[in-house]
């Protein structure tokens, strides 16, 4: 069922970057405000998202419920917060996201959700399906095979049976609105590939178009100083944009793991279409 008001209104909580006096960091953390429900996608890395609500006069308790991404840090170490100030709304996570992962980007090291979000287990439900969780609103797992070699090409691991593995991304899902004007597609790194995420969604929504498209393109890579660069070489970034403009999709919002040079590659290329995430950014789709 599709929404009686096709109105989406996003905001921005916490970003990598800001063109304001609100807070940024490594991570992302996104309020979803539809006609009935508020939704919480991902709560940044810390405190931030909330310190930046409160400036933008928003209040946390309001939140019906909310989404975690995926199992990463930087998208979950918030929550502790958040289920301090909101007493009621259910976290909802793809199974596995409370397992062991890792990236070797600098040094192999944890990158998990942090122990203090994941005791809060009476506030959590894993999601092993395709769900819908209210009226147009649905949360869609990506398990495409072999997507491990794209966790090893990227240096991301998980633990499994005692090892060390490369990731396959189980614990990544997305968030879909359908809407008059055609899915809006929510994945907040897109670890999986735009290709797979886009082709899973229109298999699941029988090939119904996309409208927009919001979250990274996990374009993201380091130098050996650890400063963030573009990791797309320029034939796979044209072979991105053009899976967007094949798909006819308006627009593009985009940050975090896309990386400001990735960025600029992709707007280069569609124009208007893609437009930049950061913290206190405010939009309607």
């Amino acid at each position: 069922m599709i929404f009686r008001s096709f109105c989406i209104k996003i905001t921005v909580l916490i970003e990598n970057s800001s063109n304001c006096e609100l807070a940024k960091e490594h991570g992302l953390s996104l309020l979803i405000e539809t006609s009935d429900k508020k939704i919480l996608l991902d709560a940044g890395c810390s405190e931030l998202f909330a310190t930046n609500a409160d400036k933008l006069n928003i209040d946390l308790s309001d939140a019906d419920y909310a989404v975690l991404s995926h199992g990463h840090y930087d998208h979950s170490g918030g929550f502790d917060i958040f289920f301090e100030r909101n007493k009621n709304a259910i976290l909802y996570a793809r199974e596995g996201a409370d397992g062991k992962y890792y990236s070797a980007n600098g040094g192999i090291h944890e990158i998990g959700v942090p122990q203090k979000v994941l005791d809060y287990t009476d506030r959590i439900e894993y999601v092993s399906d395709n769900r819908q969780i209210s009226e147009g609103v649905y949360l869609i797992g990506h398990n495409t095979p072999d997507l491990q070699k794209i966790g090893e090409k990227v240096k991301l691991y998980k633990g499994e049976n005692g090892e060390i593995v490369p990731d396959d991304f189980s614990h990544e899902q997305s968030l879909i609105f359908d809407t008059p004007k055609g899915l809006i597609i929510f994945n907040s790194c897109s670890h999986g590939t735009v290709a797979n995420i886009i082709r899973e969604t229109k298999e699941f929504f029988g090939d119904k178009p996309i409208y927009a498209y919001v979250g990274g393109l996990h374009m993201l890579g380091k130098t050996p100083e650890g400063k963030e660069i573009c990791s797309f070489t320029d034939s796979e970034v044209d072979a991105l944009c053009d899976i967007i403009r094949n798909e006819n999709i308006a627009h593009l919002y985009t940050g975090h793991c896309t990386t400001l040079d990735g960025f600029d590659k992709v707007k280069e290329r569609l124009g208007d279409t893609a437009k930049p995430l950061f913290s206190g950014l405010v939009f309607e789709l």
